[in-house]
């Protein structure tokens, strides 16, 4: 495989990076799209091997959209005024065929203003995209992995969804969405905590079942109003007190182990 971010996600390939409302998923998809496009050589320390154009759909958080952008380049301190970052900020519906031939034809501009493909094209969020649509019925969302597809194959750019999770912590909607992805990054962040984790769910093309360490941080846009925005980047692990409990997130990895190990019969304890 050729890969886009080494060790993360191949060219030419669908994956998603999902999380619960607030974890700081979309900022990190935000940071990643960024540094694709100005030319950043790595990201969160994983080597870029290719920069490009990048496509972001977004309909959720257009609001503070800027800020968020600004707050990127005020702490990377890389300029972007010039960059070939293009935010649709209409709504699309990847249901109906009509949008995504707008879709389409939105992207061949796009194609036609930069003279080369985008190297990837960002959905936030899924289910802002299917409106009407049910995420556990399979005939649904495989109208919604097609669309991905098209756009995926006619302009040989990754295409990265951003999703919710349900209730029991997994990614929301139909088990197409696991078949179909070819990496699968899960966001946790208790909201109350600056400090939060990416797992590796699912990676074709390399080895999965790691995590990361991320922090969100509040940082100064630059206007006159003294605006902030969060940003995130990759941290170390933190350090805690000996004898102290994990964080929630990692309390709940450690139940997802212990779970796991139970129902393929090797449980940690015969208790």
């Amino acid at each position: 495989p050729t890969w886009l971010v080494e060790g993360i996600m191949i060219e030419n390939s669908l994956g998603f990076i999902f999380g619960a409302p607030g974890c700081g998923k979309s900022f990190i998809a935000l940071g990643q799209a960024l540094s694709l496009a100005s030319g950043q050589p790595d990201w969160w320390g994983r080597k870029i091997t290719r920069n490009g154009p990048v496509v972001y759909i977004s309909s959720e958080g257009v609001g503070d959209m800027k800020f968020r952008i600004r707050a990127w380049q005020r702490a990377t301190g890389v300029a972007i005024e010039d960059v070939p970052f293009f935010l649709i900020r209409q709504s699309i519906n990847f249901m109906d065929e009509k949008d995504v031939d707008r879709l389409m034809r939105a992207v061949q501009s796009i194609v036609d203003k930069t003279g080369e493909f985008p190297v990837a094209v960002y959905v936030d969020t899924v289910s802002r995209v299917l409106p009407g649509a049910d995420e556990n019925l399979q005939k649904d969302m495989t109208l919604f992995i097609r669309a991905c597809d098209m756009v995926r194959e006619t302009f040989s750019a990754t295409v990265t969804g951003i999703h919710h999770t349900s209730r029991a912590g997994n990614m929301r909607g139909s088990t197409v969405f696991d078949g179909a992805g070819d990496f699968l990054f899960h966001i946790e962040r208790e909201k109350s905590e600056q400090v939060g984790y990416m797992t590796a769910h699912k990676i074709k093309a390399a080895q999965d079942g790691w995590k990361q360490a991320f922090e969100m941080v509040e940082q100064l846009v630059g206007d006159i109003k003294g605006t902030t925005s969060l940003f995130a980047r990759a941290c170390d692990e933190p350090t805690r007190d000996k004898g102290a409990w994990p964080d929630k997130a990692t309390c709940r990895l450690i139940l997802e182990a212990i779970g796991s190990a139970w129902n393929i019969g090797k449980p940690w304890s015969s208790m």
